[in-house]
């Protein structure tokens, strides 16, 4: 795993963050150092998922980068006949993707790469993932995107959706954030690396409050809604098409 040393390059820091090349060789490292109990998140999609999977079905991962999250779920449920979709709007994500799950030996999958602004076409998923995905799509795309979601859903799937939220609370953001700075100072970014990469996302991340996100789930068709994970402004939730 090579160590995201990105935003030690005063290059980068000038420019807006892109799923390029370059993020894409360190992506897994900044996703351990940067995302909190990140395996344990992982260990909690494969534990969920797993239970609204039939003996044989389909899992699309919306947002897939370097195809970590298949090639876990694949290793969990073996015993079970799985069709896995990984769908990314990033070539060098989806180049990693294939070389990693064929490494790993994934029998069942494809890589479409699509950008989620525009929808996506879903057929007869029993679950769909979007891990730190929706932040990124533009505001006005995202509820389309989660109907498209609902629609190809089979009844009783489900959706993980986790994102970076904001509370709606000036003041605890502002704890919230300095509680998450601390965590990525913890994991040997510098300050100079947490504020680079902080500037090069303005714009580009954008959280919604979690109650933004539930309505936007409700508005999408889903009912059925319940939160499986929190951590300061990281928040995780299940939504099940009944």
């Amino acid at each position: 795993m090579k160590k995201d040393t990105l935003f030690q390059n005063p290059g980068r820091r000038e420019s807006p963050f892109s799923f390029d090349e370059e993020v894409a060789s360190v992506f897994d490292d900044m996703l351990k150092r940067s995302i909190p109990f990140y395996y344990e998140i992982q260990s909690m999609i494969a534990e969920l998922v797993d239970s609204f999977i039939p003996q044989s079905g389909k899992i699309y991962d919306l947002g897939c980068s370097t195809g970590t999250t298949i090639g876990l779920l694949d290793k969990s449920m073996q015993y079970k006949s799985v069709t896995f979709v990984g769908v990314d709007s990033s070539s060098a994500m989806l180049q990693r993707a294939a070389q990693n799950l064929a490494k790993l030996r994934v029998k069942k999958f494809e890589l479409l790469q699509t950008d989620l602004n525009e929808g996506i076409d879903i057929i007869k998923a029993d679950a769909v993932i979007l891990n730190l995905v929706l932040q990124f799509i533009q505001p006005e795309n995202r509820e389309k995107l989660l109907q498209d979601i609902f629609t190809g859903l089979q009844k009783t799937g489900c959706l993980i959706l986790i994102e970076k939220i904001n509370s709606g609370n000036k003041l605890l953001d502002e704890v919230y954030t300095e509680a998450y700075y601390k965590f990525k100072k913890r994991n040997l970014y510098t300050d100079e690396e947490v504020a680079s990469k902080r500037k090069a996302l303005e714009n580009i991340l954008v959280p919604n409050q979690k109650s933004e996100n539930i309505t936007l789930l409700k508005n999408a068709g889903f009912s059925s809604i319940e939160t499986f994970f929190c951590w300061f402004n990281f928040c995780g939730v299940i939504a099940i098409k009944e």
